[in-house]
């Protein structure tokens, strides 16, 4: 999932406005925007890992490790409902562009095209909750402004073992690279966001028409579904997740 869609979730699940709560939502993908520098294995796919770590050596923090706990497929936390690629969301309407998006990697169709395939599906929501419900939009901005980023430099680079510059390098990649400004519409989106991210992974530029024709076409499948999806596993997060309370002194934590 992209930013809004977390969001949104993380919102519906608590309520809450808590800026780190919102912004621990995108943290895990920090793995993909920083070229792997702050390994996947270490918080995307262990996220009950990170917040012992936090709940031990950063209290304070608590909202955001919540925010990658409820991130995580590895815990059936939000990525599962859209990434499971039998079953997910984004993996099954994205099958009718894989053709599209082999074209524009310029090659077969294949599993890197399904993975870049369903990331428009997830595109496609992002950019209908913008348009239809800004105040998602807006609460991400304003968690994306709160945020402390010096602490939660610090914590990464804990973490992880690496020097504070890298830890504090690698979260401003991921805030600039998934910036609200890049949220509002297609075009930023695609130039802001979505071409830098294939850059990354992909080590190849691509056709930016192209992109922003698939983005478009991502909004058109998503467009009648979207919501029901979103709240769909809200629900199914709020069983799953039922042992996570609401706590007055940090937010959010867990029983």
């Amino acid at each position: 999932m992209l930013p809004l869609a977390h969001t949104y979730i993380n919102f519906k699940l608590t309520g809450r406005k808590t800026p780190a709560l919102i912004v621990g939502g995108i943290l895990p993908d920090i793995s993909s925007t920083s070229d792997e520098k702050l390994p996947r294995n270490l918080l995307h796919n262990d996220p009950e890992r990170f917040y012992a770590f936090v709940s031990a050596k950063y209290p304070q923090l608590l909202p955001l490790a919540l925010g990658v706990v409820w991130h995580s497929q590895i815990n059936h936390g939000a990525d599962f409902y859209s990434d499971n690629h039998q079953t997910g969301y984004a993996y099954r309407l994205g099958r009718s562009l894989v053709t599209a998006v082999a074209k524009l990697l310029k090659r077969e169709p294949d599993d890197v095209s399904a993975v870049l395939a369903h990331k428009f599906i997830e595109a496609g929501v992002d950019l209908n909750l913008s348009q239809n419900q800004p105040e998602i939009l807006a609460l991400y901005r304003a968690s994306v402004e709160a945020i402390d980023r010096r602490q939660v430099a610090q914590c990464l680079s804990d973490y992880f073992a690496v020097s504070s510059e890298t830890a504090k390098q690698s979260l401003d990649k991921l805030l600039s690279i998934l910036a609200p400004k890049n949220f509002i519409s297609a075009d930023p989106l695609v130039t802001g966001a979505i071409l830098p991210l294939i850059k990354i992974r992909q080590k190849q530029d691509v056709e930016a028409a192209l992109t922003l024709e698939l983005v478009k076409r991502g909004v058109s499948l998503t467009t009648s579904t979207y919501l029901e999806f979103l709240n769909t596993t809200v629900e199914n997060m709020r069983r799953d997740f039922a042992k996570y309370l609401i706590h007055k002194n940090v937010g959010v934590g867990k029983a």
